[in-house]
């Protein structure tokens, strides 16, 4: 019997880079029916996370802005993903997809015991 990998629970996901607009990361979103994107930078380095739920506040920050256009945030729809005050992008630890599921385990409870950050990367 083999001993499971991340690489069984691995979930493809989209990607852009980290100077796409959120006016971009919204088609991707649209278009992929994804939950989530992965960021990275030009040498396609992973950077971290967006998860649909974090693009909400922007969006609601849009529509109060375009009722009341003197605050400047209608600009943050063309706004690199990168430069978005408060950041979208959740870090995103690498782990490597041979790790067992037994390893990895034992990688969030040492993320729990040394920071409270167990569920850092995790989508649920």
């Amino acid at each position: 019997m083999s001993t499971p990998s991340l690489k069984e629970c691995a979930e493809t996901v989209p990607v852009c880079l980290q100077t796409v607009s959120l006016a971009s990361v919204l088609e991707i979103f649209r278009s992929s029916g994804s939950e989530a994107i992965v960021v990275v930078n030009e040498e396609q380095c992973p950077l971290g996370v967006v998860n649909l739920r974090q693009i909400i506040p922007q969006l609601i920050s849009l529509a109060t802005s375009a009722e009341q256009p003197l605050n400047g945030a209608t600009s943050n729809i063309s706004e690199p993903l990168s430069q978005l005050n408060p950041s979208v992008i959740e870090p995103l630890p690498i782990l490597p997809a041979s790790l067992t599921v037994s390893q990895f385990l034992t990688y969030l409870r040492g993320e729990k015991g040394g920071e409270g950050e167990g569920e850092r990367g995790r989508r649920g």
